[in-house]
């Protein structure tokens, strides 16, 4: 595909982000169409959900996101967020250059910005080559994983699937 949904899909979190950022209770969805291939050239910014009480929920409805390009970041940037929810949603690496699939949970260790707690996960893959993980938890509390495969097929020394960074 020759396409790139970077853009679009960093659009609808900053517009989720946005609308999150004034309400203490907010829920927001962000909704993938329905098994589509969403090529991206560069990260997607899931961070800067931290508002108490608020939900946002991304229904990938089956559709997968391919990071078909040498970008070196993770595929999702969640750090610093919680009360997430991620249903249905593949990641995709093919060149073993994204660090992460997903990176979720604190955004420093001495910090009290409590990301990655609340976390929920059902019908999720991150599968591909990483530099590092498929899926990266730092310090993140509560996380729930429901039918979840964080698969690295990177070969190279010390990389691996899932990391659960308990640093706190």
């Amino acid at each position: 595909a020759s396409h790139d949904d970077t853009t679009a899909i960093n659009a609808a979190f900053a517009a989720a982000r946005a609308q999150y950022a004034a309400s203490n209770y907010y829920a927001a969805k962000i909704v993938f169409p329905a098994f589509k291939d969403c090529v991206i050239t560069g990260s997607i910014n899931a961070t800067g959900f931290h508002t108490g009480g608020s939900t946002v929920t991304v229904d990938g409805q089956g559709a997968s996101i391919l990071a078909n390009s040498t970008f070196t970041g993770p595929i999702v940037d969640a750090l610093g967020s919680q009360n997430m929810r991620w249903l249905n949603v593949n990641l995709v690496a093919y060149l073993n250059d994204q660090s992460y699939g997903i990176q979720i949970g604190r955004i420093n260790n001495a910090g009290s910005d409590n990301g990655g707690n609340g976390m929920f996960f059902e019908n999720f893959t991150a599968t591909g080559g990483f530099a590092t993980a498929a899926c990266y938890n730092f310090s993140g509390e509560d996380v729930t994983w429901i039918n979840v495969s964080c698969e690295n097929t990177n070969t190279a020394a010390a990389n691996l699937g899932l990391i659960q960074d308990g640093a706190n």
